[in-house]
């Protein structure tokens, strides 16, 4: 049997596969094989189970040829192929990352104190120092030789590869951007062909009051009153972690979120439920605060340049 005849065997097995072992649609195999055919051709017969599926998908995003839809079919189809043919699908391998050099740590550096300087919150600043890291590592080159098409080649890694969530992708987005804009002092142009996540509407998981309940029964302590604080005055985690003593006003029955998402102070309800409770832990603080002081153990971190003044 010669190689085409081989192939034409081959991709009437792949299409039994498909329409048996799959959820893929009869009337849609033929773009299914389609796809596999034009990877195929793409990979070198020689390492045809080792050319990457993401640098097709990539290629296929910057032609400007294809739709979003054309591409994650092409990918899923290529998956298929090779849970098909038993082989390694090459994304799935784990492949060792270069750390940043040393030239990318002075940039990382830099990029720490701009965001400082430009006020973004801490937690701001640790996420975009961690997609930063993480953009150093995939792109392999110096920070000066840095140009769009590294962005646009990053954000479609990771659509395809890591299958990241669409507020994920724009996150790591604006990180660039800032390091971009800030510090290299470059401009991100022609992202047109990047892969975009897919965004997929789901509707919220809402627990009832009774579920509430038996999820506050399996607790206690310090944390309980951190999850019931959560729940009734809708603030985040975070910001429940960074509240302070004179953030709670009892008599009026609120409590002040300070820095909170972008970098906004607001005021939200306090439960009256858990004034008890509250004034319990105030108290217990104070008295962890003396012994602290007495013990000369250092206290907490202060906001801005509040630890400074008297």
């Amino acid at each position: 049997m010669d190689n085409e005849q081989k192939a034409s065997t081959n991709f009437s097995d792949y299409k039994h596969y498909l329409e048996s072992q799959t959820s893929v649609p009869p009337n849609k195999t033929s773009y299914y094989i389609s796809w596999v055919k034009m990877y195929l051709k793409y990979a070198d017969s020689e390492h045809i189970y080792t050319a990457s599926p993401t640098a097709f998908c990539n290629d296929m995003s910057l032609s400007n040829k294809y739709f979003d839809w054309q591409i994650l079919q092409a990918r899923k189809a290529i998956s298929h192929y090779f849970a098909f043919t038993g082989k390694t699908n090459p994304d799935t391998m784990k492949q060792k990352r270069k750390p940043a050099d040393d030239k990318w740590k002075s940039f990382i550096e830099m990029t720490r104190t701009e965001l400082q300087l430009t006020r973004k919150s801490y937690q701001t600043e640790k996420t975009y120092l961690r997609w930063l890291t993480d953009f150093a590592s995939f792109i392999n080159k110096p920070p000066s030789q840095l140009l769009s098409d590294d962005v646009k080649h990053y954000l479609s890694y990771l659509a395809t590869t890591r299958h990241v969530a669409t507020s994920t992708q724009k996150q790591a987005f604006n990180a660039l951007l800032f390091f971009y804009r800030h510090i290299i002092h470059k401009r991100i142009e022609n992202l047109e062909g990047a892969v975009r996540a897919q965004h997929n509407p789901k509707l919220p998981v809402v627990m009832t009051p009774s579920e509430i309940s038996r999820v506050f029964n399996k607790m206690e302590g310090t944390t309980l009153l951190m999850s019931e604080l959560i729940y009734g005055s809708g603030m985040r985690l975070n910001e429940c972690l960074n509240l302070r003593i004179k953030d709670l006003d009892f008599e009026r029955g609120t409590l002040l979120v300070r820095s909170g998402k972008g970098n906004k102070d607001r005021q939200t309800l306090l439960p009256a439920g858990l004034n008890k409770k509250l004034n319990r832990q105030i108290k217990y603080a104070e008295t962890l605060y003396i012994e602290d002081r007495n013990n000369k153990v250092a206290g907490v971190a202060m906001p801005s340049a509040l630890a400074k003044k008297k």
